[in-house]
């Protein structure tokens, strides 16, 4: 039963290795520079939302209590408001989304 619960979670995991794939090929200095301005913003603003879900994730896996893990959750909105932030710096009318 724990095992068919644990799945999911595995499989997402492996799924987001597969496409981080690409990044862990080479420096992250390297991979900027090949990209323009506004990829830079966008990749330079996902990888620290990124890391924190893994984080949170993390800890609820281990049964870290919900007030424990505000600082994560603090870290978390950070990111998202440097998301939201690159449509507006960009020009773009549309706002920048980070799903929940």
């Amino acid at each position: 039963m724990a095992a068919q619960s644990v799945q999911p979670l595995q499989d997402s995991l492996e799924a987001l290795e597969k496409t981080l794939e690409p990044l862990f090929e080479k420096e992250l200095h390297e991979s900027l520079d090949e990209m323009d301005h506004l990829e830079q913003a966008k990749l330079c603003a996902t990888l620290p939302y990124v890391i924190d879900q893994l984080l949170l994730s993390f800890l609820r896996a281990k049964g870290i209590k919900e007030e424990d893990q505000e600082f994560v959750h603090s870290e978390l909105n950070r990111a998202k408001e440097y998301f939201r932030k690159i449509p507006w710096a960009s020009g773009s009318n549309t706002e920048g989304r980070v799903s929940e």
